[in-house]
This record gives C-alpha cells, sequence and structure tokens, in this order.
C-alpha cells in the first residue's frame, strides 16, 4: 500500500496503524475476558429486544450496546502486555 500520509512526522500516525491493526489475544486471561464482554453486553442486548418495543429508539439502544462491547474488547486488546 502506498504511503498516504501527508504529515510523515506525525506521531498518531503510529497510533492510527496500532488502533487498526489485528490484535490478537496473548493469554488465556485476554480470551476470558473477551468472552466476560460478549457475555454482559449479550444479556443486555437481549434484555433490550425482551423489554423494549421495536422501534428506532430500540435499534440505537442496540447499536449502543455493539459499540461498547467492540471498544471493551478492543480496549483489552490493544493494551494486553506481551507475554
Amino acid at each position: 500500500m502506498p504511503n498516504l500520509h501527508t504529515k510523515p512526522d506525525d506521531q498518531d500516525h503510529e497510533l492510527v496503524d496500532h488502533l487498526i491493526s489485528h490484535q490478537p489475544p496473548l493469554s488465556d486471561d485476554v480470551i476470558a475476558a473477551f468472552q466476560a464482554m460478549r457475555e454482559v453486553f449479550g444479556h443486555a442486548g437481549h434484555l433490550v429486544v425482551d423489554l423494549c418495543p421495536r422501534t428506532p429508539d430500540r435499534t440505537v439502544a442496540l447499536r449502543k450496546i455493539h459499540e461498547a462491547c467492540m471498544a471493551s474488547i478492543a480496549s483489552l486488546a490493544l493494551n494486553q502486555e506481551e507475554t
């Protein structure tokens, strides 16, 4: 891929590369944390479906739950200690 950086000296390019890179879990603890996050957010999503009428607001709530789950998993993946 060609280098599209217009300001190659900007340190935020490293941040972008880090944030969009694949970060597989490096330990069983991280795998368990991923699963715990998916489980708790899954329960929240099912509760929203069970209790809230099918409206645009419910759709927004489910999207927000998805975003929170993905952000939590990204936080775990991007900040794990190398083994």
